[in-house]
């Protein structure tokens, strides 16, 4: 609209001001986290024995947290066919931009 000539300069001063402010509040509120921090003893060749460790000592905001790091999300598609097992080929899942390499 601005290349077009369809907003006056005051308008588009005043949206880009809102749009702006919106940015500025969502940046405070983000948290990055180095994955050193989030993952801490949890990787290496032991990783295994540490996850149990954490559900042992039911640590589930921790686990919790470790998981939102990794991922973005986990998209299970409604079955096609019908039965008593899983069909994990329609499980996608979406690695967090902030943790992949």
């Amino acid at each position: 609209m601005w290349n077009k000539r369809e907003l006056k300069t005051s308008e588009y001063r005043a949206m880009k001001k809102t749009v702006e402010a919106r940015i500025s509040k969502v940046e405070k509120r983000l948290v990055v986290r180095p994955a050193a921090e989030v993952l801490h003893g949890l990787i290496g060749p032991d990783a295994r024995q540490s996850w149990d460790r954490l559900e042992q000592a039911e640590d589930y905001a921790r686990m919790n947290a470790v998981l939102r790091f990794l991922f973005a999300a986990v998209i299970i598609e409604e079955g096609s066919s019908k039965g008593r097992y899983f069909d994990f080929g329609r499980v996608e899942i979406e690695p967090n931009p902030l943790s992949a390499p």
